[in-house]
């Protein structure tokens, strides 16, 4: 586990109500390992999460404690769909306006795809500049990529990363598949990075995802050249969709959350 100390700290004003946990803004660079949290359904500091009772500390991990989110939806037959969003985000104000650098790692416990029909789908995802602190439900402005542990028969393949701009008022744009593939392995450990670069009026995204066991890697990259997003709130969004009768169940742990600005 990595260990950093930060040169400032925040007054944390935090709210409950019995999906989400909502907490103040944060300061950057910052750095978060989970290892000062009771084992259990702990808020952790700074972070909103929908919904709340998803998002545990647990112990032992990969790496000391993490940040597990565990996720499932059944369908009971044929004209059943369900699906559900998880999030758990920061509020970075000043990277609402700077480039910006998020990046964790994660290993998946448990993976269930039970259910015939092709669009059955999970997938684990990073946030950046999020409109609000709840995208999992508010669906609202956000740059985000997912890393398809299934595919959807939607056109994101299994191992694929696909990046796109979430714009409720101009319109969703980039929709960007990485050209390779990642197997998708229970128990292997997985870096996630996500960052923006400022060039002139554009912003440049880029997104990066390595397998640490094998030491593979792929990317996807886009820029956004109009109505560029300024939102403030980043980290994590995963997602699990059954439809005609099945079970999808994503159980993943989450350490070294970091984020900052750059260039």
């Amino acid at each position: 586990m990595k260990t950093k100390y930060l040169k400032h700290f925040v007054i944390i004003i935090c709210a409950f109500n019995l999906s989400v946990a909502m907490c103040g803004a944060a300061t950057v660079p910052y750095f978060e390992d989970f290892d000062s949290y009771a084992v259990g359904d702990t808020p952790v500091a700074n972070f909103t999460e929908v919904d709340s009772t998803t998002w545990t500390i647990v112990a032992p991990s990969f790496s000391g404690q993490a940040y597990q989110n565990e996720i499932s939806v059944f369908s009971p037959g044929p004209g059943f769909v369900v699906g559900e969003n998880s999030s758990a985000v920061v509020n970075f104000p000043r990277l609402a306006t700077t480039g910006f650098l998020l990046s964790t790692s994660f290993v998946i416990d448990e993976l269930i795809l039970e259910g015939a029909d092709p669009s059955n789908t999970a997938n684990i995802g990073l946030v950046a500049r999020a409109a609000d602190s709840m995208p999992a439900s508010s669906g609202g402005d956000r740059y985000q990529v997912s890393y398809f542990l299934d595919d959807d028969d939607l056109g994101h393949p299994t191992g694929k990363l696909y990046l796109t701009e979430h714009n409720l008022f101009f319109g969703d744009s980039l929709n960007v598949l990485s050209t390779g593939t990642l197997p998708v392995v229970v128990g292997h450990l997985y870096s996630f990075a996500l960052e923006g670069r400022i060039s002139g009026t554009s912003l440049l995204l880029r997104a990066r995802l390595t397998d640490e066991t094998t030491s593979t890697r792929i990317s996807v990259a886009a820029t956004d050249s109009a109505n560029i997003l300024s939102g403030s709130f980043f980290g994590y969004f995963n997602n699990v969709r059954v439809k005609d009768g099945g079970t999808v169940t994503i159980n993943a742990d989450f350490d070294d959350f970091f984020a900052r600005a750059r260039r």
